[in-house]
């Protein structure tokens, strides 16, 4: 109550004009080099690279892409349901198990219970990730089937702090800007926006009530856009990679970095 009473009172002097808010600005990935990031993880850090996809092709939570189970995939319409997420209860319920802060919770809105489209390649690693699932589920006698699409060796699923280091010393591999896992969904936002999005269709894919807090909080366009880095960025990554067929072959365009969103969304206005 104390906080609802203290956002009520900052809403209320940002409309009078007595608090002046100045927005807060995020590291802020280019699709060349979300592109690098993700061939980078998925060759050096493999166990986080499921999660890191996710998020960066839904805007998810990190709470919703570790409580995402395979039942929850829809495989003939290419869909996602959130409906739950992994962390702990304002009661802290689930202490005296050990389990505070791996239990399932609801959703932080009624808005975050929603449909999310997945693109096709999203969907293929998907499937080789249930491959890999029921591998070792049959060769593991200790594998407990918890159905979890980003799931440990013995079928446990993750928590949100899970891959605080692997991140860190991926973006320092990349070259990257230090950047929290919570900052992809900045990215996330501002890239779509900078394709011509609708802020609509944004802020109903990363389940919030409405536009204002997409576009003034995660939404963060910076002097030089994205388009004014690829040129740049492109070159930054030619020099680097290593100069082989595969590595070139298996980058992701940007039109399907952008598939995932369903057509109608393309068609919606802000």
């Amino acid at each position: 109550m104390k906080k609802k009473a203290v956002k009520k009172a900052i809403n209320q002097a940002l409309k009078d004009g007595t608090l002046i808010y100045e927005k807060k600005q995020y590291p802020i990935l280019s699709i060349p080099q979300i592109s690098l990031l993700l061939l980078r993880c998925k060759n050096a850090k493999p166990e986080m690279y499921i999660p890191l996809l996710l998020s960066l092709t839904t805007g998810l939570r990190i709470s919703e892409v570790i409580a995402i189970k395979f039942s929850d995939i829809d495989w003939w319409e290419g869909e996602l349901q959130i409906r739950r997420q992994l962390g702990r209860t304002l009661s802290n319920d689930g202490a005296d198990e050990e389990r505070l802060c791996t239990q399932e919770v609801k959703i932080k809105s009624r808005s975050g219970n929603r449909n999310v489209t997945l693109g096709n390649f999203v969907i293929e690693e998907l499937i080789m990730a249930r491959h890999k699932y029921e591998t070792m589920q049959k060769s593991n006698p200790d594998f407990q089937n918890l159905d979890f699409v980003c799931f440990k060796e013995d079928g446990l699923p993750y928590h949100r702090s899970s891959f605080r280091k692997s991140f860190k010393e991926l973006l320092n591999d990349c070259n990257l800007p230090d950047m929290r896992w919570h900052d992809l969904r900045h990215t996330y936002a501002t890239v779509l926006k900078e394709n011509d999005i609708s802020l609509k269709a944004i802020s109903s894919c990363m389940g919030h009530n409405g536009t204002t807090v997409t576009e003034t909080v995660y939404i963060n366009i910076p002097e030089e856009t994205v388009h004014d880095c690829e040129k740049e960025m492109t070159a930054f990554m030619a020099d680097i990679l290593p100069k082989t067929n595969l590595i070139l072959d298996i980058r992701i365009p940007e039109k399907d970095l952008l598939e995932f969103l369903p057509p109608k969304a393309y068609n919606m206005v802000s």
